[in-house]
């Protein structure tokens, strides 16, 4: 007799194991799975076909973190500009200094 497998939300499960936030035992406990079952499937030793798509799930929330860092950024640099164009001669040094930090500091990763 083949033993039954635990019904359980695949799509939740490649949703929680993609974010990395949450303790196994914490997702297990949710889908009313083991902590073994879930930290097998997150290392491909079961359930292999679900590493695809974690990865394409984590590969689609890093990109929408980058977009929404860029986005970010772009706006305190606005914000900044503003200052440097507007503001009293010591809050535009400061505004001055912020921008040429980031943009330093971070030269080599543009």
């Amino acid at each position: 007799m083949v033993p039954q497998r635990k019904a359980y939300d695949e799509a939740v499960l490649v949703f929680e194991l993609a974010r990395r936030r949450r303790p196994t035992a914490e997702i297990a406990r949710e889908l009313g799975v083991s902590v073994e079952l879930v930290n097998k499937i997150a290392a491909g030793q079961r359930r292999p076909h679900l590493q695809r798509d974690i990865r394409k799930a984590r590969r689609t929330l890093d990109n929408r973190l980058r977009a929404l860092v860029r986005r970010k950024a772009l706006a305190a640099f606005r914000r900044h500009m503003r200052i440097i164009r507007t503001g009293s001669s010591r809050a535009a040094g400061r505004s001055r200094e912020y921008i040429l930090s980031r943009t330093i500091s971070h030269e080599g990763n543009a």
